[in-house]
């Protein structure tokens, strides 16, 4: 019996250029998946920085209206987290901005400037800043 030699099936050939192709098809649109991994992620850095650092910049605000005269000693004190920083200025009618809040009796500042900077990982920090007046 003699078989035809249309039905013996594929070559190695074939089939070497097969896997090949579809190898060079799965890197083609697998790096696209990854780069949107990648940017998912640093996204999601981002995203829970910058809620951090509103957090932290509404506990600040909420502590400067209670006691617009001497807010430093209260920022100095409140509880944050580790990767942000508070910094308070006062800001002066003709815009001049002093270099921290300072404590007062009677002259209350034009307004104060709250900035909040929070460190997020292998990215540029989030820095988030607000006036409050008295």
């Amino acid at each position: 019996m003699r078989r035809d030699h249309l039905s013996q099936g594929f070559t190695i050939i074939e089939i070497l250029v097969a896997i090949v192709l579809l190898g060079i098809v799965i890197i083609i649109t697998a790096q696209p998946l990854i780069n949107s991994l990648r940017l998912s992620a640093t996204s999601e850095n981002t995203l829970s920085g910058t809620q951090e650092a509103q957090d932290v910049l509404e506990r600040a605000r909420a502590l400067v209206v209670a006691d617009y005269g001497t807010p430093q000693a209260d920022l100095n004190n409140m509880v944050k987290p580790s990767t942000s920083t508070i910094l308070c200025q006062d800001v002066a009618p003709d815009l001049t901005i002093s270099a921290t809040c300072a404590d007062t009796t009677g002259d209350t500042p034009f307004l104060r400037r709250l900035t909040v900077t929070t460190t997020v990982v292998s990215q540029a920090p989030v820095v988030l800043s607000l006036d409050v007046r008295p």
